[in-house]
């Protein structure tokens, strides 16, 4: 059997679960005046070459060109995430991650899925008497 010593396209999925922001969210004012906690999760699909590891003999032949840097994803969703807290301007949980969604779609173009979701952990007990909502926008 052959093996295959030249990169080949493979599907990547990269998913980041449950990460703790702090937004300034919420339709009425009261919920906007001091920031919640938000958990995070995106799951992203896209293509990359890859080599297998037996091919190489060095680090060389590993190119994180083609990959998407999750470091650099956890910075982008901070400074997504503080840039609407500081503008107060976002009401609905909808239009957070439908900001964030547009926002990963133009920085990384290579995406041929994307699925962002939101928890609230915290409700504001004028509204119910604790619990969680959690809402899942996708491409």
């Amino acid at each position: 059997m052959n093996k295959c010593v030249y990169p080949k396209s493979s599907s990547v999925r990269l998913e980041l679960n449950q990460y703790p922001v702090l937004v300034s969210v919420g339709y009425l004012d009261e919920e906007r005046m001091c920031p919640q906690q938000l958990l995070v999760s995106l799951r992203l699909e896209y293509k990359a070459l890859l080599v297998a590891p037996e091919v190489y003999q060095d680090d060389s032949a590993e190119d994180i060109a083609d990959m998407i840097d999750y470091g650099a994803l956890i910075t982008f969703v901070d400074q997504y995430s503080q840039k609407i807290r500081r503008s107060s301007s976002v009401r609905l949980l909808e239009t957070y991650c439908r900001g964030l969604m547009d926002q990963l779609l133009e920085t990384y173009p290579q995406l041929q899925d994307l699925e962002v979701s939101v928890q609230k952990p915290a409700l504001d007990q004028g509204l119910c008497r604790g619990g969680q909502v959690s809402l899942t926008l996708r491409i």
